[in-house]
């Protein structure tokens, strides 16, 4: 089977050659990465979806013995259900694959994480979205509605603020800060940034790319900087806890994973969100994820049982499902 992880930031494929369901540490046989593309629920995010899974496909054709079957987390899914709809019956037409499914990204994720069990699964990356899973199966999400209207401690949302900090103190409007100075490593002169943010990928996936810079300037104390990844942390441990409450079952701990790439921050970020969450009235057990969106993507494959079938797309040539 062919699973993809469809991401902002980037893309990533896993091929299993002969895949045996019940190994769900199994690893994948080829393996492929690629940059990201912007999620299906905006414009034209469909076809760069689509090209860059054909593109990926084009590497490991040579790999692939039929029958076969792919599953996709795209980005932007679970915003625009009938995009994603559109997208897997593209690739169904257009794949010689026997069952082809697409979902989000983050429900991969907590897929791949908790092994579709009950709990919470945070996703950062260039977004930020909490997916839940009740005892009773339900499935909630908090957040991940988007640059504009969410997202919060994102590496978009990090970044974003660390070159509004940078540009303040450019123009005096704010404390001097040593943002500027790598922004200015970074991007090159700042009269340029409005433009160069705006070019291919967008302002949000641009500065996201920003969002190391910010990290490193707040572990080497930088005030701003430091203010910046304190309200990160606690922007993305609220977004955990709000799912959380609506998880519980009674005083049983709810399980919590964290996810994507901004774990690569390191301490400087996880460090307060952990203590947030540890500081909540709430009762949290956070876990290790048991394994990423590429293995999620496996288990979907196989299971339509899962809480998230509702979201899941498929097509298939089988006669027997």
């Amino acid at each position: 089977m062919v699973a993809v992880d469809l991401g902002k930031t980037s893309s990533k494929l896993g091929l299993w050659r002969a895949d045996t369901p019940g190994e769900p540490s199994a690893r994948p046989d080829v393996v492929r990465q690629a940059v990201g593309v912007p999620g299906i629920a905006f414009p034209g995010g469909l076809d760069a979806a689509e090209s860059a899974i054909i593109s990926l496909y084009q590497e490991v054709r040579q790999h692939i013995q039929r029958p076969w079957a792919l599953t996709v987390g795209a980005a932007g899914s679970m915003d625009d259900p009938a995009a994603a709809q559109r997208l897997a019956r593209r690739l169904f037409d257009i794949l010689p694959a026997d069952d082809v499914a697409v979902c989000g990204d983050s429900v991969t994720a907590h897929a791949g994480a908790l092994r579709a069990q009950p709990g919470v699964v945070l996703s950062m990356g260039t977004g930020s979205v909490a997916v839940g899973v009740k005892e009773d199966g339900t499935m909630i999400r908090v957040d991940g509605w988007g640059p504009w209207l969410g997202d919060e401690g994102s590496g978009g949302w990090i970044g974003l603020a660390g070159l509004r900090a940078a540009m303040a103190a450019f123009d005096g409007r704010a404390p001097a800060t040593t943002l500027e100075r790598a922004a200015k490593e970074f991007y090159g002169e700042l009269v340029d940034l409005p433009r160069l943010l705006a070019e291919d990928g967008g302002p949000v996936q641009n500065a996201a790319r920003f969002a190391g810079s910010v990290s490193r300037a707040a572990d080497d104390g930088d005030l701003a900087a430091v203010e910046i990844i304190e309200r990160a942390a606690r922007a993305l441990a609220t977004t955990v806890l709000t799912a959380a409450a609506q998880v519980q079952n009674g005083s049983n701990p709810v399980a919590v994973a964290i996810t994507g790439g901004l774990r690569e921050l390191g301490a400087v970020l996880l460090d307060p969100v952990m203590e947030h969450l540890a500081n909540a009235d709430l009762t949290i057990e956070v876990h290790p994820p048991a394994g990423n969106s590429l293995d999620g993507a496996r288990i979907l494959t196989h299971r339509h049982d899962t809480p998230f079938e509702p979201v899941v797309h498929r097509q298939t040539r089988s006669t027997d499902r």
